[in-house]
């Protein structure tokens, strides 16, 4: 689903080595499946509906009332105890707060949980992690999310590839 849907986040994915890049995959699945909401629903309030459904089910996850069902939550259920539930709820508000209009602060409220997950299963790769990040940010920054190639060719040449 990350690789299909977000190229970026994917390819940071891969700058983790193994028990973290799965952990990671999983939260930028979620991230992943927060930013499509806008493209899945025809209607403004629908997508309200959406969001909210997400903040009330990660609230159940944490409070041990889990909604059984949901690939994703599934999935990120065993990582609770490393995610702060206030970052992750930023992180559903950063996609929520400003819709319909596109997100603004989802980095901000990515970065943190993902620096988390790799501190706890890897904790050597948050290094190379934090450097693609910024070769990836600085690269979007400047070309938005065109010229692909070229992002790869910086990592590859930054010795990440």
């Amino acid at each position: 689903m990350v690789r299909a849907h977000d190229r970026d986040l994917y390819a940071l994915a891969l700058f983790t080595p193994e028990p973290a890049r799965a952990n990671l995959l999983i939260l930028y699945a979620l991230a992943t499946e927060l930013a499509h909401i806008p493209r899945m629903v025809s209607e403004e309030m629908i997508g309200h509906i959406r969001y909210a459904w997400w903040r009330e089910t990660l609230e159940g996850l944490y409070s041990g009332t889990p909604r059984p069902g949901h690939p994703i939550l599934e999935a990120l259920a065993p990582l609770l105890p490393i995610l702060p539930q206030e970052n992750l709820m930023a992180l559903v508000e950063a996609y929520a707060t400003p819709y319909p209009e596109p997100p603004q602060g989802e980095a901000a409220a990515l970065v943190p949980l993902s620096r988390a997950l790799i501190a706890a299963t890897a904790p050597r790769a948050v290094t190379p992690w934090q450097k693609a990040h910024r070769i990836i940010a600085r690269h979007n920054e400047k070309h938005g999310r065109k010229r692909a190639s070229w992002l790869m060719l910086k990592l590859l040449i930054a010795g990440y590839i």
